[in-house]
């Protein structure tokens, strides 16, 4: 269930408050539109940097164990078990809260934006779906 609910959160990784519990079983299937729709809070077919990382947050959240942290096993394998060494930066085989934020800011910083910061929904889809984490 933490995998399955991990690869939601790095596909993509991406937590808005009040996103349903199906969002994440409709990512992990491939659905990352409707991901994309819980993102995007205000419904301005536009994602911020604050939707995003609210929504990567609520996801963290759902990962997390009694200690807090995600431990490395925990993450889905694949390409994805880069991200995972990319997002340990103290390589403890856990993965914080702060570290999980740091690689989603850092994430979002590589989007295309529009002049006023925001990422397209279709353009956050677009890099989702081609994203290798």
């Amino acid at each position: 269930m933490k995998t399955a609910t991990l690869s939601l959160a790095l596909a993509l990784a991406l937590a808005a408050a009040g996103a349903l519990a199906d969002d994440g079983k409709a990512f992990a299937t491939g659905n990352m539109s409707e991901a994309v729709k819980a993102m995007d809070t205000d419904h301005d077919g536009m994602v911020s940097e604050a939707e995003y990382l609210r929504y990567q947050e609520a996801q963290y959240d759902r990962m997390k164990d009694g200690a807090g942290t995600v431990a490395d096993d925990a993450f889905a394998t694949g390409n994805m078990s880069e991200a995972v060494k990319a997002m340990d930066a103290d390589h403890d085989g856990r993965v914080s809260r702060a570290e999980f934020l740091s690689y989603q800011r850092a994430r979002f910083a590589k989007m295309k934006k529009t002049a006023g910061g925001m990422v397209m929904n279709a353009d956050m889809l677009g890099y989702l779906k081609a994203s290798t984490f």
